[in-house]
């Protein structure tokens, strides 16, 4: 009896095939050598379509019902003043607070083993940036 392949042919990598992203700061004019400003990012990720060796049943370590990168969005904002190189802001990253389920992994390689880890993004972030250019 031959052993199962661990990687089939025509399974993908772990990536969205497809990846936006999309930027915009808008400057305000300068107020007593202060220069406010906002700045807004988003990042659009597609499914992954293939089938990752741990979901191909065809191959030794499949646990098909592991699923592969969603679909996923996320925004980040900015809000801070710039003056004689120093550059304070707040901001705020995965403003949404989305939770994706981006991987799992399975420990082991028994049927018995149900010992799982999965991975997602950073939570809904707060916080203040300082940074100097000389």
């Amino acid at each position: 009896m031959s052993a199962l392949p661990i990687v089939s042919d025509g399974d993908r990598l772990l990536g969205a095939p497809w990846r936006f992203v999309a930027t915009a700061e808008q400057t305000f004019p300068h107020w007593k050598g202060y220069a406010p400003y906002l700045r807004a990012d988003f990042v659009y990720s597609t499914a992954q379509t293939g089938l990752l060796p741990s979901q191909d049943p065809r191959d030794a370590n499949a646990t098909p019902f592991l699923s592969g990168l969603p679909i996923t969005r996320d925004l980040n904002l900015r809000a801070g003043m710039r003056w004689s190189g120093i550059d304070l802001s707040l901001f705020a990253n995965n403003v949404t607070n989305d939770h994706p389920d981006l991987y799992d992994f399975r420990f082991g390689t028994q049927s018995f083993d149900h010992l799982y880890l999965g991975h997602t993004v950073r939570p809904l972030t707060l916080g203040i940036t300082g940074t100097y250019r000389y």
